[in-house]
């Protein structure tokens, strides 16, 4: 299992994990092709699995904290590959 965060949402590199017959975990930064939709699409009708809610202390104003809620979706999904790079 690969675990990676919206850096490694490279689509190179989910096909080397295909082939080293592995999965990746990733957040990524790409609405991708998948399935028969999109990766937006197909995680909108994903449940939520957790739920939990921090706080945060923002970058750009010191001193002041956020709440924020985190929601933890997660689908088996075969990604297509980019149209510019079908073959």
């Amino acid at each position: 299992m690969h675990i990676g965060d919206r850096e490694s949402d490279i689509y190179e590199l989910y096909c080397l994990v295909s082939e080293l017959g592995t999965h990746f975990l990733v957040r990524p930064c790409v609405n991708r092709l998948a399935e028969n939709s999109t990766l937006e699409e197909e995680m909108d009708n994903i449940l939520p699995e957790g739920k939990e809610k921090y706080q945060i202390m923002l970058r750009q104003d010191e001193g002041r904290v956020r709440e924020i809620t985190l929601n933890v979706r997660w689908k088996r999904i075969t990604l297509h590959p980019p149209i510019v790079k079908a073959k």
